[in-house]
């Protein structure tokens, strides 16, 4: 096995999980770096491999998580960076603004990680 690790980014088009895609990938490791919309990312290196994730989607969140898995054979670390934030007054914020912020903020965190249909395909000592 290699020392070089692969890393799979959520919310990568920008702000630290962009920063961190960049400094990873010119470390040499592989960046799986995700956003909802993957010609958001830049892809300056080789070991840079874009993809489209909302991580509103559990089934999305599978069907990358699997796709990395079948390509490179594991996930050794995951960074679960998606996120947004409302400006403004609590009061203010629209029922969809609301329901977005918890969908991506809370559930998101929850859901993205969750592998279950890779589950048999993780690696011995992969940490959840």
């Amino acid at each position: 096995m290699t020392d070089k690790r692969v890393w799979l980014v959520t919310g990568a088009s920008r702000g630290l999980g962009r920063a961190l895609v960049t400094s990873v990938s010119a470390a040499g490791d592989t960046v799986i770096a995700t956003a909802r919309d993957a010609k958001s990312l830049e892809t300056h290196h080789a070991n840079i491999v874009p993809m489209a994730l909302d991580v509103r989607q559990p089934q999305q969140a599978q069907a990358v998580a699997s796709a990395v898995v079948d390509r490179f054979g594991r996930i050794d670390v995951l960074v679960n960076n998606a996120g947004y934030g409302f400006i403004g007054a609590f009061e203010e914020m629209m029922d969809d603004e609301f329901q977005g912020q918890i969908d991506t903020n809370f559930w998101g965190v929850i859901l993205a990680p969750c592998f279950p249909s890779c589950a048999s395909k993780v690696p011995d000592g992969f940490s959840r």
